[in-house]
């Protein structure tokens, strides 16, 4: 049923606010806040933009596989020239690319195990604070994007030998008076997590075989775990002042296809 209020918002102007667009006159912002009718109209335009959203949102888009190979280099000739057109039109394979380039700028070392230091070894006098990373864009693909404050991080995995995965992670510093090499040779560790219950499906190894892993954050904040199993991880981050968190990470093949 449509109203017949002289301010009412037509079809175009719901949809145009469904899309979360801006411009719409004061009255028929008035309108709409008291107008049931126009209020249920609006909320079917907006369960079709996201229906929309979740079934069109980068379906021309390579998938984040190829995208990888074509940063290393490893697709065919007319491979590269399609996914060359389209990055530049395409500024979040652009952004994707740009991510995969830096994590792939220096050769893969295998994490080890961090120099023995008595400053860090030493009890702490106090509680180590914790702030936890927020997800930018909640999502199953990759690369995934965290932020807080003060910091920022960028992850994206690939597949490594079978059943495993490389995870890369890049620090960044949001504020400009911190300087991410400061935090060079503190480590990053994924500490598992058991799996709660109806999501055992999507675990291949058993919770009690997931190891801790660790690595260590070089002098341009990038680091990385060359053999994670698929699981559920706490990222820790131990900095100087501070942990960052992400507290749950799930690492599988889903949404590198």
């Amino acid at each position: 049923m449509d109203c017949k209020d002289q301010f009412a918002p037509g079809t175009e102007e719901l949809a145009m606010l469904a899309f979360d667009d801006e411009g719409l006159a004061p009255e028929v912002v008035r309108h709409l806040r008291a107008c049931m009718i126009c209020q249920r109209r609006l909320m079917q335009f907006q369960a079709l933009y996201r229906h929309l959203l979740a079934q069109l949102y980068r379906s021309q888009c390579p998938d984040g596989l190829r995208l990888s190979f074509y940063c290393a280099g490893l697709l065919s000739v007319e491979d590269r020239r399609q996914i060359a057109v389209h990055v530049q039109e395409c500024p979040l394979c652009a952004e994707e690319v740009a991510i995969t380039r830096r994590f792939m700028a220096d050769p893969l070392v295998p994490a080890t195990s961090a120099p023995s230091c008595p400053r860090l070894a030493a009890p702490r006098a106090r509680r180590q604070a914790r702030l936890v990373l927020c997800d930018r864009c909640p999502s199953a693909t990759w690369p995934r994007y965290y932020y807080g404050e003060e910091f920022e991080l960028a992850l994206h995995i690939l597949s490594s030998t079978p059943g495993r995965y490389v995870l890369y992670g890049l620090l960044s510093c949001a504020n400009s008076a911190l300087d991410v090499s400061a935090f060079a040779g503190r480590q990053a560790e994924l500490q598992p997590l058991k799996t709660p219950p109806g999501k055992q499906a999507r675990r291949s190894v058993a919770d009690a075989d997931l190891p801790r892993l660790s690595a260590e954050i070089d002098r341009r904040g990038k680091l990385t775990f060359p053999a994670v199993s698929p699981g559920r991880y706490m990222l820790l981050l131990r900095l100087c002042e501070r942990d960052l968190v992400i507290e749950e990470l799930q690492i599988d093949g889903y949404g590198m296809s």
